[in-house]
């Protein structure tokens, strides 16, 4: 079985240049812990996730201004693809230590 066949295809997404801030109230309007970060909304090219975790660990527990990080500087780049196996992609997920991904 491929990652492709267990994904999630509708995801929310921001800017990698957006501000940790916007990101929060993003995940707060949607109810959720995780969103995307794509530069183009209209080719939507997959560039890093950014969760609820990273917001708390890069700006907020570091004493940042969330108004003045950017998504970029707290993001988790792709670690596997679509046609990864699951097992390869649990191993990637294992290394990297990350709990969600995107593709």
């Amino acid at each position: 079985m491929c990652v492709k066949d267990l994904m999630t295809s509708t995801v929310v997404c921001c800017n990698p240049r957006d501000t940790a801030q916007a990101a929060a109230r993003l995940m707060e309007a949607y109810g959720v812990g995780a969103i995307v970060a794509v530069a183009d909304p209209s080719d939507r090219l997959l560039e890093g996730i950014v969760t609820d975790r990273d917001l708390c660990s890069g700006a907020v527990t570091a004493g940042k201004n969330a108004d003045a990080v950017q998504v970029a500087e707290v993001m988790t780049p792709p670690v596997c693809g679509p046609e990864d196996t699951l097992d390869k992609c649990l191993e990637l997920m294992q290394e990297n230590q990350v709990r969600r991904i995107l593709l």
